[in-house]
């Protein structure tokens, strides 16, 4: 299993440079709260908590939570943005860079090790770091990562539709 020390996110939608140190927090199942926002200061829409899952998604997968892709990931006014995402999993360490620049490809760095690993297409990359995780999109969404945009998912999905995806996250030895 994949385990998150911290993520770093640079002009990543309403992130300009922020940094959370996860290994800082208690182990345990987090509820993320807003608290003023940019309708009132009492409300919190806008402060960045589907944001955050968002960078989370897309540094892991290149795609957010909620469907926004391509430039639309970069900070209003910026060039470039950046999410890095430090972890380790089975006593390996693992570093995950994604970087979009406005109006150009975007760019998957895969650092194992201290070692840098080397393909030839950002779908080969991909596709490493899936098996490296051992977790697909699909699987994230629907199992890890449960928002407003993402609720519909695995709870209402059919018995059949849950069980394929299960049987795709949990190693059929554990049946």
């Amino acid at each position: 299993m994949f385990f998150i020390n911290k993520i770093s996110l640079q002009n990543f939608k309403c992130y300009k440079n922020e940094t959370l140190d996860v290994n800082a927090l208690e182990k345990g199942i987090y509820l993320v709260c807003g608290k003023g926002g940019r309708v009132s200061n009492t409300s919190s829409n806008g402060v960045g908590k589907t944001s955050l899952f968002d960078a989370l998604s897309w540094g892991l997968f290149g795609k957010t939570i909620n469907g926004i892709g391509k430039d639309f990931v970069i900070t209003w006014g910026s060039d470039k943005a950046v999410v890095s995402i430090f972890g380790n999993y089975g006593g390996n360490s693992l570093f995950i860079e994604r970087t979009k620049q406005r109006n150009k490809s975007e760019v998957l760095r895969i650092i194992k090790n201290g070692e840098e690993i080397a393909l030839p297409s950002l779908a080969e990359y991909q596709k490493k770091l899936e098996a490296l995780l051992k977790i697909n999109y699909s699987q994230f969404i629907n199992t890890s990562c449960i928002t407003s945009f993402t609720t519909g998912g695995f709870a209402k999905a059919s018995d059949s539709k849950k069980k394929e995806i299960l049987q795709e996250f949990i190693p059929s030895f554990l049946y």
